[in-house]
């Protein structure tokens, strides 16, 4: 959302110490070395052959083989998956954080730590509860490829639970899939069923009655404005309306919002002005994180 970059207060946070945080302008940036997690306290990363999937949790073996073993190139997959070693990293609940760094809430939430997603969200209970995260963007798995990974359902019922809405489930790019039919078994033109990648992202948004009621109109609006930069115009448009804003208003919002490169000199200036008029004050910032932003 690089339109909201000079507006954002972003938290990132990464387990492996050896990762370098992510160089982009933002109004301020905070970048912690330690792994989020429902309680705190000491726990082993698995550091895999491919740093992205690097994880709190181990690869489960079986289950990779069941789904995936015989679809030529899996070897890669799962080398790519297995740890290399392990190291010790200390663990902190996501309310811990936020109220160690003084946010009144967090307007995105971005998850993406390889199967231990729901286990932050429960750590960012208090947050939740209270109604004080507004956008949550969450990797979400199908099948477990690590040992004791959440699945999509757990972390739907969650959310859900806590009053947000499903936006989208997007998966990643390509499908599962053998490059050669007849490879699968040496000899046998055996057909391994194409479908869906397993993993993917998904979007939620906190239903307007959950936000408190102090902070309602300019929260709905903030979320709306995230989810326009996301791309979901038709869900930012209900949210505005559903709130009691004026379809000229709710079209003007969208339009000064919507994505392109850079930053929109003009935007800040009109969106001040017109909450001004709607809150009788200032927009409040933005404030993201790559494991959480605000």
């Amino acid at each position: 959302m690089p339109l909201l970059h000079p507006a954002v207060h972003m938290f990132s946070v990464d387990a492996d110490e050896t990762v370098e945080p992510p160089h982009q302008e933002f109004a301020s940036f905070h970048h912690f070395p330690f792994a989020l997690y429902s309680s705190e306290g000491e726990m082993d990363l698995f550091v895999t052959g491919h740093p992205a999937m690097t994880s709190l949790l181990e690869l489960d073996e079986a289950a990779f083989t069941r789904h995936f073993g015989l679809i030529p190139g899996s070897e890669t997959w799962k080398e790519g998956l297995t740890a290399t070693h392990t190291q010790g990293v200390r663990t902190r609940r996501a309310d811990e954080l936020f109220e160690s760094q003084g946010l009144s809430r967090v307007d995105f939430f971005k998850l993406d730590t390889q199967g231990t997603e729901l286990e932050i969200l429960k750590g960012a209970h208090e947050y939740l509860s209270s109604g004080r995260i507004s956008v949550v963007k969450t990797e979400v798995s199908f099948l477990p490829i690590y040992r004791e990974q959440c699945e999509f359902s757990d972390i739907d019922r969650l959310l859900k639970g806590h009053g947000f809405l499903l936006v989208d489930c997007g998966f990643y790019g390509g499908s599962v899939r053998p490059k050669r039919w007849d490879t699968a078994i040496r000899g046998v033109n055996l057909r391994e069923e194409l479908r869906l990648n397993v993993v993917g992202d998904a979007v939620y948004v906190l239903d307007p009655v959950r936000y408190p009621e102090r902070d309602r109109a300019a929260s709905t609006i903030r979320s709306a404005v995230q989810l326009n930069q996301l791309g979901y115009v038709s869900v930012a448009f209900d949210l505005l309306r559903g709130e009691g804003h004026a379809i000229e208003f709710a079209e003007d919002l969208l339009r000064a919002t919507v994505r392109r490169d850079g930053f929109n000199a003009k935007l800040g200036r009109w969106l001040r002005r017109r909450l001004r008029l709607r809150t009788r004050r200032s927009v409040p910032r933005l404030g993201a994180s790559s494991s959480f932003p605000r």
